[in-house]
């Protein structure tokens, strides 16, 4: 089937052949295709989804919702991400998440979180942000180890401490210093 202006559905629809749309297309309940499917304008989907194989979208896609991607998800332009985006495998040249974050290996060891605070690496062990790299700690104050942007270092839980002008404190006198 062929439509050369705007289909609607507001109830169900099995689809067992090839439709081509060449105008908008909206859909309010539920649309089932089991062949090849092409878009070549607009698709809007004010319910659920569900794609059991393949979406190759080659123009502008808004996603108002969440995005599951079991499989492999390659992103070839630009992808913007304004809430959670859950994927098993990302092939991708660039992601902007904005006031979000990203968790890889959630629940892990070495499972990484990255938001507007920083990168943390560990459940409670590593922090980077714009200030320094602390191990051990979300900060400076909590880290066995740690090296401020202003070139300052922390060792041995404190222990050893080196300044901004370079002056080297070691023992006990060097977790009173800042």
């Amino acid at each position: 089937a062929t439509l050369e202006d705007t289909l609607e559905v507001t109830g169900a629809t099995t689809l067992k052949d090839t439709l081509n749309v060449k105008g908008a297309a909206t859909l309010e309940d539920t649309l089932e295709v089991t062949g090849a499917t092409t878009l070549k304008d607009t698709l809007n989907v004010k319910g659920a989804a569900t794609l059991e194989d393949t979406l190759e979208v080659t123009g502008a896609t808004t996603l108002k919702d969440t995005l599951d991607v079991a499989g492999n998800a390659t992103f070839a332009a630009n992808t913007q991400t304004n809430g959670i985006a859950t994927f098993g495998t990302v092939t991708d040249k660039q992601t902007t998440i904005d006031g979000g974050e990203i968790l890889v290996n959630e629940n892990q060891e070495n499972q990484v979180l990255i938001n507007e605070k920083g990168i943390k690496v560990g459940l409670a062990s590593s922090f980077m942000d714009t200030k320094g790299v602390y191990a051990g700690g979300d900060n400076w104050n909590a880290a066995k180890a740690a090296i401020k942007s202003d070139g300052q270092i922390k060792g041995a839980s404190g222990e050893f401490m080196v300044a901004t002008d370079g002056t080297v404190t070691v023992g006990s006198n060097a977790s009173q210093q800042t």
